[in-house]
């Protein structure tokens, strides 16, 4: 009688191929893992930009002055004798994972006259000395580098040049708000020790009184982001969180695997 089974060499050939689809299937499901981590990160970090931006917008109401660092109660816009003008978010963009958040305020009488620029130049907009908030990069990934388009001669010192258009490196954004409305205008700005809020504060007032689309939503910036914790530097994803022309914060949206060799609104160097 005819016995049915498995030789050896078939059982060997089985467990081989099986073995062999368990690898393949366990280092896609890691590299799925990684990339959804990834993603999660850029995205979270997209949504706390929004929602930063949306909140000045809304004016929010901070209820405790030291909340803010105002003498007086801070509450909505024209309402005390301290505005809550919007938020400063700074991070190092050079490696590093966290961004911190500083409300900026004012303490008025002052003109509000002019245009939109003016009205919060004249403002003397002040970086709070309380409340500080910090948001990480989550699952390892950090900045790579930040940039705003410029607009200016790329014979000019501060600037650099890539595919014809001069831009200029970033490590602060200042979403401040109109003391007369809800306009919002962005600034970039670049201090030499984003952890110091007196020289953030020092360089938020340069570009304040500068006044022009140099430091505005006239133009366009981007913050890209990698991650080398889970990949190689050569192999590293990178996306590019972009902050363009406009107002509201779907403005703030997010490009994943830009170019590495061309920089433009929607790309990272």
């Amino acid at each position: 009688m005819k016995r049915d089974g498995f030789t050896i060499i078939e059982v060997i050939i089985f467990l081989a191929i099986s073995g062999l689809m368990l690898t393949v299937a366990m280092v896609g499901s890691g590299s799925l893992a990684r990339q959804a981590r990834f993603s999660d990160s850029v995205n979270t970090f997209q949504s706390t930009l929004q929602r930063e931006y949306e909140e000045v917008v809304n004016g929010v109401n901070i209820r405790q002055s030291s909340e803010v660092g105002c003498g007086g109660s801070a509450r909505q816009t024209g309402t005390d004798d301290c505005i809550l003008l919007g938020k400063v978010i700074s991070f190092n963009h050079d490696g590093g994972t966290d961004a911190v958040v500083r409300y900026v305020t004012d303490q008025p009488p002052y003109t509000a006259t002019g245009t939109i620029l003016e009205q919060i130049n004249a403002a003397n907009p002040k970086l709070s000395s309380s409340n500080a908030q910090t948001h990480q990069l989550s699952w390892g990934a950090s900045f790579q580098t930040a940039s705003r388009l410029t607009g200016v001669s790329p014979s000019d010192s501060g600037a650099l040049v890539k595919q014809g258009s001069s831009y200029a490196l970033v490590n602060n954004i200042a979403f401040l708000r109109s003391p007369n409305s809800s306009q919002i205008i962005t600034y970039y700005f670049y201090a030499d020790d984003p952890t110091d809020p007196a020289d953030v504060e020092l360089n938020l007032r340069q570009a304040v009184s500068s006044a022009n689309t140099t430091f505005t939503t006239g133009t366009q910036a981007n913050i890209c982001i990698r991650n080398i914790e889970d990949w190689s530097v050569a192999s590293s994803p990178v996306a590019a969180i972009r902050l363009g022309v406009g107002q509201g914060s779907v403005s703030i949206d997010t490009k994943y695997e830009p170019s590495r060799n061309v920089l433009s609104a929607a790309e990272c160097n």
